[in-house]
This record gives C-alpha cells, sequence and structure tokens, in this order.
C-alpha cells in the first residue's frame, strides 16, 4: 500500500468513525419534556420583498395549536418593494394575532435581516420569542411542542428544517440541510453546540436581553449563529436541538444555482469562527472529498481495492446518518435523491474554501455585506 492509499483509508475511516460519533449524538437528542407549558409565545418573521410566500407562512401560522390569548405573531416589512406589507396588513384584519411591524433603516453597527429582526423582538411581548422565515411553513404543533422543550434553565430551542422537495434540484438541497442541521443537532446532544439555523430558532427573551440582543452582538451575515453562540458562551444557560416532525419547519428550496451559491457563501462565511470540532469535521471531510476528486482526475492514484472501500466507507456514513434523520421526521421518501445530493456534496466540500475567500461580498436579497 503507497503511502497516499494509507493516508485516503485513514480519512474515510475517520470519516466513518465521525459518523458513529454523530450517530450516538443524534440518539442523545430525546429529551424530557415539560407538562403543561404555556408561556406567552411571540412568532418574529422577518420579510423582505416575499409577497410570492408569505401568505402561506401566515396561513400556517394562523393554524397553530395554540391559545390565541398567548400567541402572537409579529412580521416585520423589511423595506419591500412588493406587495408582502399589504398582504400582511389584509392577514392582520382577520387575524387578531398577527402584527406588522415597518422595519426602519439600519443604524450603527447592525445591518440587514438582524436590523429587523431586533426591531420585532422589540416590540415583542412574549417570554419565549421563536423566528421563522417568510418561504417557511410549520407543523400546527411547532409551538406547542416547542415550548415543552424549555424546562427553567433552557435557553435555547433549535429545530429542524427541511425542503419542499419537487425534483433532483430541490431534493438534493434538502439533503444538505438535513446534514448540516443534523451535525447541529447531535452536536448538541454531544454537549458541544456548534451551529442552528434562523428559519427554526427560538429563545427565552430573558436570554436575548441579557446578550444584549442583536444589537449587543458583533454583526454576522448569519446572525441567527452569532446570537445563538452568544446566549450560549454565558454559560448561564442550557439548550436543546430536537429532531421530530412536531417541531419541524418546511421551506422552500433555492430555484437557481446562482441563489443556491450565494446561500452556501453567506452560511459559510458566517460559520468563519465555527468551533474547533466543526473545524475537525470540515478538514477530515475535505480531506476524503480531495482524494475522491483526485481519483477521478487523475486515475490510478489508488488501487481498485482502497478506492472503492474508501467510497464505500464514505457512502455509508453518509446514507446512515441521513437515513437516521430522517426516519426522525418522518421524511424518508427525501433519500430518493441520495445520489445527486453525493456528486453535489463532493463538488461543494472541495470548492468552499475558494468560495469563502475569494468569493467577493456576500450578497442576500440584493444587499451586499
Amino acid at each position: 500500500m503507497t503511502t497516499i492509499e494509507f493516508i485516503f483509508l485513514a480519512a474515510t475511516s475517520a470519516y466513518f468513525l465521525q459518523g458513529i460519533v454523530l450517530l450516538i449524538g443524534l440518539a442523545r437528542t430525546r429529551y424530557p419534556l415539560v407538562t403543561e407549558n404555556e408561556p406567552i409565545v411571540s412568532v418574529v418573521v422577518a420579510a423582505r420583498d416575499e409577497e410570492q410566500s408569505i401568505g402561506a407562512c401566515l396561513a400556517s401560522l394562523t393554524e397553530l395549536d395554540y391559545p390565541k390569548d398567548k400567541l402572537e405573531i409579529i412580521v416585520v416589512n423589511d423595506q419591500s418593494s412588493d406587495r408582502t406589507a399589504d398582504i400582511v396588513e389584509e392577514a392582520a384584519r382577520s387575524n387578531a394575532c398577527i402584527r406588522l411591524v415597518n422595519a426602519l433603516p439600519s443604524q450603527g453597527a447592525i445591518h440587514g435581516k438582524a436590523n429587523a429582526l431586533a426591531q420585532g423582538i422589540d416590540t415583542a411581548h412574549g417570554d419565549i420569542v421563536m423566528m421563522t422565515d417568510a418561504d417557511c411553513t410549520a407543523n400546527p404543533l411547532w409551538v406547542r411542542q416547542t415550548v415543552r422543550y424549555f424546562s427553567q434553565d433552557i435557553g435555547i430551542v433549535a429545530g429542524f428544517t427541511l425542503l419542499n422537495v419537487k425534483g433532483w434540484f430541490s431534493g438534493m438541497q434538502s439533503l444538505d440541510l438535513a446534514y448540516i442541521l443534523g451535525i447541529g443537532a447531535a452536536a448538541i446532544g454531544l454537549k458541544m453546540p456548534m451551529s442552528c439555523i434562523g428559519n427554526n430558532f427560538s429563545f427565552r427573551r430573558s436570554a436575548y436581553n441579557e446578550v444584549g440582543g442583536y444589537r449587543g452582538i458583533p454583526f454576522s451575515v448569519t446572525e441567527d449563529f452569532a446570537l445563538f453562540k452568544a446566549i450560549v458562551s454565558t454559560g448561564r444557560w442550557n439548550y436543546r436541538f430536537p429532531v421530530e416532525p412536531a417541531t419541524l419547519i418546511t421551506s422552500g428550496a433555492c430555484e437557481r444555482w446562482i441563489d443556491l451559491y450565494r446561500q452556501k457563501r453567506r452560511w459559510a462565511v458566517g460559520g468563519k469562527k465555527i468551533q474547533p470540532q466543526g473545524i475537525l469535521l470540515l478538514i477530515v471531510g475535505l480531506a476524503v472529498h480531495c482524494g475522491i476528486i483526485a481519483e477521478v482526475l487523475f486515475p490510478s492514484s489508488f488501487s481498485a481495492p482502497v478506492f472503492i472501500g474508501g467510497m464505500a466507507l464514505k457512502a455509508a456514513a453518509d446514507f446512515g446518518f441521513l437515513f437516521a434523520l430522517l426516519r426522525r421526521t418522518g421524511q424518508r421518501s427525501h433519500l430518493r435523491h441520495f445520489l445527486v445530493f453525493e456528486l453535489y456534496f463532493l463538488a461543494y466540500v472541495v470548492l468552499i474554501p475558494f468560495v469563502v475567500y475569494l468569493g467577493g461580498k456576500v450578497v442576500w436579497k440584493e444587499r451586499k455585506f
């Protein structure tokens, strides 16, 4: 066995072992629930030019199974140029839970979506703040089940999100999102909190106030991750990341490659300050994916048994982890796009360092940061 073959097998073996560790972490995300917990909840949605999706989002939120006198839905119109505000106002006339807030322009160090969210949270009355996006729809039990994870020591409850799958392009993205969020959930299960996503993110208002809210933390293009890190780093609050159908949010997929590129770049740039264990995952994954691409571009780098064995270890780790996640959420049908996901995953893991450091400004909703 050559040195490069040994390195490749060592990397794929480490990748497989990481998969086992992640499965152990995932198994530890079954948490005790608080009974008879019905705090006042504020659902905050930032919306910028979302006239195509905000109606469906509000329709799902008005169907939430939660006492209406303990629920408010705050939609922050982030300087939209379309009919977003009109649609929200129309919905508010027929549902007293809905309230429109028109965001003022950014001031000081706070920008973009964080600015809109901060202004929405300023008006919130809830003990628990729950956030989702305007292109998302919620399970009717989303609020009721999520608040049951908020025992007195819990400051954050992250949640799982999958995409509406209409074909291979959206299916591949949904598996990618499941993989990323699965790592976040497993890491929390292992008491090594790394990340979450803002379209299914809940926190105690007192924990938010303690860190100064979005105005009190450094600006980030991934404002949800920055707030998550700030609250966790206080050491005062515990956290949860359940993986179950009741707390599931469904979101729309990117429709164009350019939109997907911008999304991945924003997430990657915002995640540069991830914990050391996250960097280790990235290094091992990068080594494995670079080895596979090297063999494809320069055949005979590895013997057939070494290459096939390494590929089998990687595929088994990926499929096993995704299968466990999607079984927990009741969405195993997404696995039919696994092969396309593996090809996509192979390419973008190798390209992501170049995208982060050579990709120019981050673009979100036609804003540049």
